[in-house]
């Protein structure tokens, strides 16, 4: 357990990546997130695009530690399947939030950190 009082994966990156997530990563979106007095904010919905088969996580712009985890929801917003927190790691890694997704997925990023920040990222969906 961290300060935070949660459990955490080794960061995702070290995770091997398949053929069409080097094509889903090299494919993704810019976003962030404003993670304020609570330190922690989430974002949806997000779809899956054609091709990924886990949805992937860059950070581009970050200041404290920072931990994600993803979930798959249902069209009505009520999550069905979520992903461990993830530390994530900095300086270009690829991490992996959620393995085994399909095209068309929908889900929801939450994030949490050490301290307020704005936490600028890429990701795959």
């Amino acid at each position: 357990m961290t300060g935070m009082g949660m459990a955490l994966t080794v960061p995702s990156s070290a995770s091997a990546a398949s053929p069409g997530d080097y094509e889903c990563q090299s494919n993704s979106n810019t976003g962030g997130l404003y993670l304020g007095a609570s330190r922690s904010n989430s974002g949806a919905p997000n779809f899956v695009p054609d091709g990924c088969t886990s949805i992937w996580m860059k950070l581009t712009e970050v200041e404290y530690i920072t931990y994600a985890k993803a979930c798959l929801e249902y069209s009505s917003g009520r999550n069905y399947r979520c992903g461990p927190w993830v530390y994530l790691e900095d300086g270009g890694a690829w991490n992996r939030l959620l393995p085994h997704v399909s095209s068309g997925d929908q889900w929801q990023l939450y994030m949490k950190a050490e301290g307020r920040e704005y936490v600028g990222f890429d990701f795959s969906g």
